[in-house]
């Protein structure tokens, strides 16, 4: 038994695109997120990631508060989707 941690930003999925201020960020298109996927199934390398999921990995590490912090302020800067705010 092998494990890989795969870590990646936002995939642009149809889901995710009617969350207003979304469409603005950079993301991955479903085939690029497959695509690493994919890579992490054949490979089995121990981490997949992009720079953006390895720079936050080093940050969790070396300040885990301040990483906390950061992905905070980052959420609640998103607004909710209409879906979301139905409930």
């Amino acid at each position: 038994m092998t494990f890989t941690s795969v870590r990646f930003g936002l995939v642009m999925t149809p889901m995710v695109a009617t969350v207003p201020g979304v469409a603005e960020r950079r993301s991955l298109s479903p085939d690029q997120a497959a695509a690493i996927v994919v890579r992490a199934l054949e490979d089995r390398p121990v981490t997949v990631d992009r720079l953006g999921g390895h720079f936050f990995a080093v940050l969790n590490v070396l300040a885990p508060r301040g990483s906390d912090a950061w992905m905070s302020r980052g959420h609640l800067a998103s607004p909710d989707s209409p879906a979301a705010r139905a409930r």
